[in-house]
């Protein structure tokens, strides 16, 4: 069969004189519903574009002949068509032989056709798709709670309320917030609802950063993405803040300018990893069961020196570390990397191979902000951190790259993750803006056009009368001059296709065939006698 567009998609409706081997279950678009078969009676597919039904049914069905082939099959389908005009459904009929009943012969494209029907079938989906338009007004034109509301004949309804930040309406996919609180033209206003009817639009928000001698220690700010609210306190090192799931430090004391503290920001909303350090001694110095404790925020795990005289049991909280056959703090430090990284510890060491050990965190958050411990019997190995760690990785917030004091943050696709940015300054401001626009993709087949004009001209995405519903309005004053929807005409769905059946078996095959652009969705098949 040529295809010259992409299979959409492939149904066959077969019909057995005698039963299939394989495993029963539900074709992909017959149902028991639309048949009248029980489900024990559904033929498993031999392919992924074969589906089938056997035995014939004792009701709701003609008799067949004493050979099992049938008189007539009538095949209903309920279609969704794209940008397609017409789709072509192709039938073949086989004749069967063999105890297990399958295919002799699969009548495809290139195939021999002995013994083989092929029959194709056209069907017009030409139409006009019902179109409209809305023309905006600028935000200080609209009230609190104005609406105009939208169909597409199919899918429910849908209304967009005008939101100014005073709205007590509760949100949904069907009554849906425009927040002008942030816009001001009305090609701004046009826009944010064309972002809308796209798809689904992020929660969005800033703030701008001050430069360090403008902030004050204890400062913050608290942003949520709708599930859990995340507070930001900026320290500039006089003070110890200690941090938890939900409260985060911002260590501002080595910045400077605004852009040195809008980055880092931004780096504890993405989660920064706790760090430390140990400085290795030389074996000499060095005495039997001299140990350091790592606590990575799970466990804390135990390394205990052995210099050859004691023999310790290690456990999955308690390693050994093997210094006998070396000498140089160089050689230790390299031990000791080993001994950490072959544990179960979460505290990862670098691989420099000199004295001074560097340890990192392998996750992000302030829960591995624990104190390296040490317990020597002279010396020290300088144990720093682990410190630094904050944020979390459960956050569903997200900021724009480094390099502005203007910090973008980005939240879900929800209507709960509009909730506004609020801070607390002894001085000064962080004009926070949002979090704003949140909103789910709608269920409405209609599409707007381009971004830039204050009017926008809508088209429902089906042909056919169903798309003219009329745009209604509800402002306190003034007009969004709608218009439409109307026009639709065509794009018939419902199709009978007859078949005169001179075989046992059936199968037929859907596809759209327009250049490739189209797509052709059958919603429902039955097949019946």
């Amino acid at each position: 069969m040529n295809t010259r567009a992409a299979l959409a998609l492939s149904v066959c409706a077969a019909l057995l004189a005698v039963p299939v081997v394989g495993a029963a279950q539900y074709p992909q678009h017959l149902t028991s519903t639309d048949t009248g078969v029980s489900a024990s009676a559904l033929a498993g597919p031999a392919s992924a574009d074969e589906y089938g039904l056997y035995p014939p049914p004792s009701t709701n069905w003609l008799s067949t002949t004493s050979s099992g082939s049938m008189n007539q099959l009538a095949i209903e389908m309920e279609v969704v068509a794209g940008s397609s005009t017409s789709f072509k459904v192709t039938c073949e009929e086989k004749s069967l032989s063999g105890a297990d009943g399958m295919w002799i012969q699969k009548c495809i494209a290139g195939a021999s056709m002995t013994d083989c029907h092929v029959d194709e079938h056209w069907y017009d989906l030409s139409g006009v798709q019902a179109t409209g338009t809305l023309t905006f007004l600028a935000a200080a034109s609209v009230a609190e709670d104005d609406e105009f509301t939208l169909g597409d004949g199919t899918n429910e309804a849908v209304t967009f309320v005008i939101s100014k930040g005073t709205s007590a309406a509760t949100w949904s996919t069907t009554n849906v917030e425009l927040d002008v609180s942030y816009v001001t033209s009305a090609i701004e206003v046009a826009d944010h609802f064309r972002n809308i009817m796209a798809g689904s639009v992020y929660a969005s928000g800033t703030i701008t950063a001050l430069a360090k001698a403008s902030m004050t220690e204890g400062d913050y700010f608290t942003i949520s993405d709708g599930v859990t609210a995340h507070t930001y306190t900026f320290s500039t090192g006089t003070l110890s803040h200690t941090p938890s799931a939900t409260s985060h430090v911002v260590d501002i004391s080595s910045d400077t300018t605004a852009i040195n503290v809008a980055d880092r920001v931004r780096l504890a909303v993405a989660g920064v990893k706790a760090t430390g350090q140990l400085t290795a001694l030389a074996k000499a110095s060095m005495t039997e069961g001299d140990y350091f404790d790592l606590n990575d925020g799970v466990s804390t795990i135990r390394f205990t020196f052995s210099t050859g005289t004691l023999s310790h049991t290690e456990t999955a909280t308690a390693r050994e570390i093997d210094i006998s056959g070396v000498s140089t703090a160089n050689d230790v430090s390299d031990v000791i990397r080993a001994a950490i990284t072959s544990s179960a510890s979460h505290i990862v060491p670098d691989t420099d191979g000199v004295a001074q050990i560097d340890l990192e965190c392998d996750y992000v958050g302030y829960l591995c902000n624990e104190t390296i411990t040490e317990n020597l019997d002279s010396g020290t190995l300088s144990p720093s951190g682990m410190s630094g760690g904050t944020g979390v990785t459960t956050t569903n917030i997200t900021t724009d790259a480094a390099g502005a004091a203007e910090i973008v943050f980005t939240g879900p696709a929800t209507f709960a993750a509009n909730v506004d940015i609020v801070e607390s300054m002894d001085s000064g401001t962080l004009t926070p803006n949002g979090m704003t626009y949140g909103t789910p993709a709608l269920s409405l087949d209609l599409t707007a056009d381009a971004a830039g004009t204050a009017q926008v001209d809508l088209t429902n995405n089906l042909r056919g009368p169903q798309g003219n519903v009329t745009i209604v309005e509800d402002l306190d004053s003034g007009t969004l001059t709608p218009v439409g929807m109307s026009g639709g005409t065509g794009g018939e769905t419902h199709f009978v296709l007859n078949l005169p059946v001179g075989y046992p078996w059936i199968r037929c095959h859907f596809e759209d065939v327009n250049d490739g652009t189209g797509t052709i969705t059958v919603t429902g098949v039955k097949s019946r006698y």
